[in-house]
C-alpha cells in the first residue's frame, strides 16, 4: 500500500470551523544545544511567522521583514523604500504620537532598529519579557494603519539626507554606488538605493514647476525666458491625484508643495508594495507556543493582504558586454590600495544544500600554505585577502575576490591580476576527487558547528536575521539550518561556475587607491602606448573613476605555471572528542575562581556550568610597563603583535576553519591573547600561539609592510567620522594615555572645557561634538547606578529631541561612560551645524526638556523605567563567550567586581526619582556649579556659502520687479523658501537670465552684487544660530599636554573583594 505524503501545511480552525491559520507540518531542524520551542505558521492574510519559545529568556523580540527593497524604487524617486523604513515609524493611527513605539519600548529595557536594503527592509526590536503584547500591539500597527504623519515629512527627508552625507566621505559607500554606475542602464541594480534630499524631492520640485507655470499663464503672463521646464527623462507618468495644495513653502514641517508631493508618492508606492504576503515575522518570548500564536494572529491578521503578485526574480545580469573584461580604476578617500575583481552569477540561494558560494571561497580564500594569500603575501605585494559572494538580488549575486595591495603589490597589480587568475586555471584542472573531498570536510565542519551552535547574544538581531531567512527560497523545517549546514555535492553546478561564470573575460576588475597614479602604468598602458587619462566622476558620491578594457593578452587563459601555488591539504585541526563532561549542580556559579597566585601571576577558572558545549575560552593578559611607556614603545609593541598574527597565518587558518580562533592585541599595560573554540585541539593552537610570541624572528620585508600597513591607519584615522574622532579625543584627555600617568576629570570641580579641533578630512561637510560630564568614582556602586538610571531616562528623549525634532543630524547617542576612577555621562551628535550651535542645543535640550520631564514625572512612569533598567541589568548570559568576556573585563579592569550588575540591580530598587534629580541637577545641569564638563569640539573645514533668508528673497524679488525683471517670481518664490545658499541663489538667476535675450553681462553682475548685499543685510537666522558664542565660564583648551599635565591623578582600581579559591574542588 502506498504511503501517502505528509501535508505540509495543516489548517486550525476556530469554533465555527474557519481557518485561524495553518500551521507547517515538519519539525523544524535546530541544534542539540538548543531548547527553544519553534513553530512556523501561516496568516489568513497569507503572511508566515516563525514563534520561538524559550521560557529561559529576558528579553522578547520581535522583527518582520518585508521582501521589498530600494530595487523597487520608482525610477524618478531614488531612496524611496529607505524614505518608507523613516516616515513608517512616525505615528499610527492606534498610536499617532511620533515617538509612542519607540518611547515604550526603550523605557522596558529594550531598543528598536531597521535598515532597508536592495532586495527587503528589516523592522525589529527587543523588549523586557513582561512588555511583549503591548510591544508587539505598537509594532503591528505600522504595518497597518501607519500615518505616514505629514508633519513629520521635512524632517524624515532631511534625516535621509543627514544619513547619505555621512556616507559622502565612506569608501564602502562610494565604491558601492560606483558598482551600481558601472551596470546596465535598464537593469534595476544600477539605483540610488539609500537617497537623499534631491532624489526624493526630484518629484515634487516637478510639480512646483508645473504649477509655477500654470499659475503664470493663468494670470496671463508669458514666460519672457523662453525656457522648457526641465523634467527628468524617466520620471513616471503624474498619479491619478496629485497633490492640490499650493503656496505653502518648504519650510513648513509637511515639505511644502515638493515634500506634499513626495509623501503622496511614497503612500501611494507603499499601497502598491507592501502586502502581508510579502512580509514574514518572527517572535521571540516566554510564553509558550500557544500563546505566542495568538499573539501573532491577533496582531497580525490584520494586516492587509493586497493580493499581490510575488515579486519577480531579477535574473538577468547587471552587466552588459562592455562591464565585463573591463577594469575601473577609482579613486578612494582613504589611504589605501586594493584590487577586486567581481563576477555575476546565478542566485545560489536555491542550492543552499550544497553552498557552492563557499565551496569557491575555501578555495580562492584560502590562507594556508599554496594559497593564492600565501603565495601574494609571500610575493610582499598584498596584507588582506577575501574571496566569497556578495548580495544581489533574487535571480542574481556576485562573486568577489578583494586583495588590499602594498604599494608594491599596487605597482605590479597587472602581475597581480595574473596570479588570481592562474590559481582559478589550477582550481579548475583539480580532479573529482579533490573536489570531492574537499567538500566532505566541509559538511563534516558544518554539521560539527550546527551541532553545538550556541544562542545569539542579542535575540534581536537573532529574530531580525531569521525574519530575512524566512524570504529565501528554502525549506521551512531548514530554517534555522539552512544558513550552516551543508549537505550536499553538485560538481556539474560547481564545475559550470568555475568553466563558465568565474572566467577573466567575464569579470570586471576595479583598482582602488587614493594616491601614487602618476606613478603605475595601468592595465592597458605600454611604451608609448597611453590613452589620455580622463577621469570622470560618478553623479551621487563624486568618485573619480577611469573605465578600461583589459588587454587580450592578460585575459587569455594560460595553465597554472607558479609552482607555489596548490589547493588546500586535509585539514589537521578537525575536532575528534567533543565529549562534555557534564555534570549535576544546583546553580551556575556567578563568579571564576581564583586558583592560583604567585608574586608574578595570577590564574582564574570557571568552568562550563550552563552551556555544556565542548569548547573551551583562555584569556591571557601579558604585563608590561614598558609596552607603552613612550610613543616608540606603544608603536613597537603595536608592530611585534602584528608581526606575531603574520607569521601564525598560513598556520592559523585550518584552526580557524575548524572552529578553533586566537586573538593577540596591545594594550596599555602589554599584550593580551585570547584562544577559543572546541576543546580537542585548543591547546595544541594556544602552545604554538605562545612559542611564536616567546621566540619570534622578525624579518624584515614583513617589518616593512606591517610598518607601512601601521602607517596608513594612523593617516587615515584623520578621514574617519567626524563623532569618532571628536569622541575620541575625549577619552584621549580622559583616560591613561601610552605615556602618561592616570589622568581623570573627575579631580576637577565646577570646570566647562572646550577642545576646538578642525576635521582633518577637508572634504567632509560635517562637524562633530562630544559632550561629557564627570559624575564620580566609578567604583562608588550607588553613584553609579543614579548614573545608570539617568541615562536610561534620558537615551530615548535626547534622541527624538535632537535627531527626530530638530533634525541636527544623522547621528545622535548617549550614554554612561567608564573607566579606571571615574564615571560620567556622554551625548555625541554629528552634524552640519557647528558644533557651538550643537552644544547650545544640548544645552537647551537639559534646561527645557529633561529638567521638567524629570520634574513631572509620574510615580508609574517612574518605576516602569526603574524596573526595565533592573531587567537589563540582570539578563543572563547568552553563550559561553558572554560569560567569558564579562568575567575577563573585571579581572582585567582590576576591580574583580564580578556581582556588579547583580549588586547594581538591587540598589536600583532603592533609588528614588528625587535622587536622579539630585544628581541631574548637581552634575549634569549646565547651570550647576559643581558640575565638570568636557566638549570635544569637531569643526568640519568646508565653508558653506552663507544661506539666503526669506527677507532677503522678499527684498530680491522687490528689486527685481522694480527692475522689470520679476517674471520668475513664484518660481523663485518656492525655489527660496528652503534658504538655499547664496551661490545657488546666483546660479538659479545666471539661468534665467541668460535665457532672456538682450540682457548684457553687467545685468547679472549687478545683480550678484544686490544678492550679495541682501545676503548681509537681512543674514538667515540659521547662520546666525550656527555663530552663537559659547558661556563666559568656558575653558577652551590651547595646550593638550598642558591640559593633561594639570590633572590630578585617580583613584586607582582596587578589588571590590579578596578572592581565595586555592582549595576549591574543580
Amino acid at each position: 500500500m502506498a504511503t501517502q505524503p505528509v501535508r505540509e501545511w495543516s489548517p486550525i480552525t476556530d469554533a465555527s470551523g474557519a481557518p485561524r491559520y495553518h500551521v507547517f507540518s515538519k519539525e523544524i531542524q535546530r541544534s542539540t544545544l538548543d531548547n527553544r520551542g519553534y513553530r512556523y505558521i501561516r496568516l489568513p492574510n497569507n503572511l508566515e511567522a516563525l514563534l520561538i519559545s524559550d521560557p529561559a529568556t529576558d528579553k522578547a523580540a520581535a522583527a518582520l521583514d518585508v521582501g521589498v527593497g530600494h530595487l523597487n524604487d520608482p525610477d524618478d524617486m531614488p531612496g524611496c523604500a529607505h524614505f518608507c523604513e523613516h516616515l513608517l515609524f512616525m505615528g499610527t493611527d492606534e498610536f499617532p504620537s511620533e515617538n509612542e513605539y519607540s518611547e515604550f519600548i526603550a523605557t522596558h529595557g529594550g531598543s528598536t532598529n531597521a535598515y532597508t536594503s536592495a532586495y527587503n527592509t528589516n523592522y525589529y526590536f527587543s523588549v523586557s519579557h513582561s512588555s511583549l503584547v503591548p510591544a508587539l500591539h505598537r509594532f503591528s500597527a505600522f504595518f497597518k494603519n501607519p500615518r505616514f504623519n505629514e508633519s513629520c515629512t521635512a524632517r524624515e527627508i532631511l534625516a535621509v539626507d543627514s544619513e547619505h552625507k555621512k556616507n559622502l566621505q565612506n569608501d564602502t559607500w562610494r565604491m558601492f554606488q560606483l558598482s551600481k554606475e558601472l551596470s546596465r542602464k535598464d537593469h534595476v541594480w544600477r539605483k540610488f538605493g539609500s537617497g537623499n534630499k534631491e532624489s526624493l524631492l526630484a518629484v515634487g520640485k516637478v510639480l512646483e514647476k508645473q504649477a509655477a507655470k500654470q499659475l503664470l499663464a493663468s494670470q496671463g503672463k508669458q514666460n519672457q525666458f523662453g525656457m522648457e521646464l526641465e523634467v527628468p527623462s524617466r520620471s513616471l507618468a503624474p498619479s491619478p491625484t496629485p497633490s492640490q495644495r499650493s503656496g505653502v513653502t518648504l519650510q513648513e514641517d509637511d515639505g511644502g508643495v515638493a515634500g506634499r508631493e513626495t509623501r503622496r508618492r511614497l503612500v501611494e508606492w507603499w499601497e502598491k508594495h507592501y502586502c502581508a504576503s510579502r512580509m514574514k515575522l518572527v517572535i521571540l518570548g516566554r510564553e509558550s507556543l500557544d500563546e505566542l500564536t495568538d499573539m501573532a494572529v491577533k496582531s497580525f491578521s490584520p494586516v492587509p493582504d493586497r493580493h499581490l503578485p510575488p515579486l519577480p526574480l531579477y535574473d538577468e545580469s547587471p552587466f552588459g558586454d562592455e562591464h565585463q573584461g573591463v577594469v575601473a580604476y577609482a579613486k578612494t578617500i582613504m589611504d589605501f590600495k586594493a584590487l577586486e575583481i567581481v563576477w555575476t552569477i546565478p542566485w545560489l540561494a536555491p542550492h543552499y544544500q550544497v553552498k557552492p558560494g563557499n565551496f569557491l571561497s575555501h578555495f580562492l580564500g584560502h590562507e594556508g600554505p599554496g594559497s593564492l594569500h600565501a603565495y601574494l603575501r609571500n610575493k610582499g605585494w598584498i596584507t588582506y585577502l577575501s574571496a566569497g559572494p556578495s548580495t544581489g538580488a533574487p535571480g542574481f549575486e556576485f562573486f568577489k575576490v578583494t586583495v588590499v595591495l602594498t604599494k608594491e603589490g599596487f605597482e605590479n597589480h597587472v602581475e597581480v591580476l595574473r596570479s588570481i587568475y592562474s590559481y582559478l586555471s589550477l582550481f579548475r584542472n583539480a580532479s573529482s576527487a579533490e573536489l570531492k573531498a574537499a567538500q566532505d570536510e566541509i559538511i563534516k565542519l558544518s554539521a560539527i558547528a550546527f551541532r553545538y551552535k550556541e544562542k545569539a547574544s542579542s535575540v534581536s538581531s537573532y529574530a531580525s536575521r531569521l525574519a530575512e531567512r524566512a524570504g529565501n527560497p528554502w525549506s521551512r523545517d531548514k530554517l534555522l539550518s539552512a544558513m550552516t549546514v551543508t549537505e550536499e555535492w553538485d560538481e556539474p553546478f560547481v564545475r559550470n561556475l568555475l568553466e563558465k561564470k568565474l572566467v577573466p573575460e567575464r569579470g570586471r576588475v576595479m583598482i582602488m587607491a587614493r594616491e601614487g597614479w602618476e606613478e603605475v602604468q595601468l592595465l592597458d598602458e605600454s611604451g608609448e602606448n597611453k590613452t589620455p587619462r580622463a577621469w570622470k566622476k560618478e553623479p551621487w558620491y563624486g568618485t573619480e573613476y577611469l573605465l578600461r578594457r583589459i588587454p587580450d593578452d592578460v585575459l587569455k587563459e594560460a595553465p597554472n605555471q607558479i609552482e607555489a601555488l596548490a589547493l588546500p591539504r586535509r585539514n589537521a585541526f578537525i575536532p575528534d572528542n567533543l565529549d562534555v563532561e557534564k555534570k549535576d549542580i544546583a546553580e551556575p556559579l556567578k563568579r571564576p575562581l581564583k586558583i592560583r597566585e604567585t608574586a608574578s601571576s595570577t590564574l582564574w577558572y570557571k568552568k562550563d556550568d550552563q552551556f555544556w558545549v565542548p569548547k573551551a575560552q583562555v584569556c591571557l593578559k601579558i604585563t608590561s610597563p614598558l609596552s607603552t611607556i613612550t610613543p616608540t614603545h606603544n608603536v613597537a609593541t603595536r608592530l611585534f603583535v602584528d608581526l606575531v598574527r603574520d607569521e601564525l597565518t598560513e598556520y592559523s587558518y585550518d584552526a580557524e576553519l575548524a572552529g578553533l580562533s586566537y586573538e593577540v592585541t596591545n594594550q596599555a599595560e602589554g599584550i593580551s591573547l585570547v584562544v577559543a573554540g572546541y576543546n580537542d585541539k585548543l591547546n595544541v593552537l594556544l602552545k604554538v600561539v605562545l612559542e611564536k610570541i616567546r621566540n619570534l624572528e622578525v624579518k624584515e620585508d614583513r617589518f616593512a609592510v606591517l610598518k607601512e600597513q601601521v602607517r596608513q591607519e594612523y593617516v587615515n584615522f584623520a578621514m574617519e567620522q567626524p563623532y569618532h574622532s571628536s569622541d575620541y579625543y575625549a577619552r584621549y584627555l580622559l583616560a591613561p594615555l601610552a605615556w602618561t600617568p592616570e589622568e581623570k576629570l573627575s579631580e576637577l570641580a565646577a570646570s566647562n572645557h572646550i577642545l576646538q579641533l578642525p576635521v582633518p578630512n577637508q572634504n567632509d561637510v560635517n562637524s562633530a561634538l562630544t559632550y561629557y560630564v564627570d559624575v564620580g568614582d566609578i567604583a562608588d556602586a550607588r553613584i553609579r547606578s543614579v548614573l545608570s538610571l539617568f541615562a536610561h531616562i534620558a537615551n530615548e528623549p535626547a534622541f527624538n529631541q535632537l535627531r527626530t525634532v530638530e533634525q541636527l543630524g544623522y547621528t545622535v547617542s548617549s550614554s554612561v561612560w567608564g573607566s579606571t576612577g571615574s564615571i560620567g555621562w556622554r551625548l555625541v551628535i554629528q552634524s552640519e551645524r557647528t558644533p557651538a550651535y550643537l552644544e547650545n542645543r544640548v544645552d537647551e535640550f537639559l534646561y527645557a526638556n529633561l529638567r521638567p520631564m524629570l520634574e513631572r514625572m509620574s510615580d508609574d512612569e517612574f518605576d516602569q523605567k526603574r524596573r526595565g533598567l533592573i531587567q537589563k541589568k540582570l539578563e543572563k548570559h547568552k553563550n559561553l563567550s558572554d560569560e567569558t568576556n564579562t568575567f575577563w573585563i573585571h579581572i582585567i579592569s582590576g576591580y574583580d567586581d564580578f556581582m556588579r550588575r547583580a549588586n547594581d540591580a538591587k540598589i536600583l530598587e532603592t533609588v528614588s526619582r528625587q535622587e536622579v534629580l539630585d544628581l541631574f541637577m548637581r552634575y549634569i545641569h549646565p547651570a550647576s556649579r559643581t558640575r565638570s564638563k568636557l566638549s570635544i569640539h569637531m569643526q568640519s573645514q568646508v565653508v558653506p556659502s552663507p544661506k539666503f533668508s526669506l527677507t532677503a528673497s522678499n527684498a530680491l524679488i522687490a528689486t527685481l520687479q522694480s527692475r522689470g525683471l520679476g517674471e520668475a517670481e513664484t518660481e523663485f518664490r518656492e525655489f527660496s523658501a528652503t534658504e538655499p545658499p547664496v551661490s545657488d541663489v546666483k546660479q538659479f538667476w545666471e539661468k534665467h537670465l541668460k535665457a532672456k535675450p538682450g540682457l548684457s553681462q553687467q545685468v547679472t553682475h549687478d545683480l550678484f552684487g544686490t544678492i550679495d548685499t541682501l545676503a548681509k543685510t537681512h543674514p538667515s537666522e540659521a547662520d546666525v544660530n550656527d555663530g552663537e558664542r559659547l558661556g563666559d565660564d568656558v575653558q577652551y583648551i590651547r595646550d593638550i599636554a598642558h591640559f593633561k599635565a594639570g590633572l590630578g591623578v585617580s583613584k586607582a582600581a582596587t578589588p571590590v573583594e579578596i578572592y581565595s579559591d586555592f582549595d576549591a574542588r574543580l
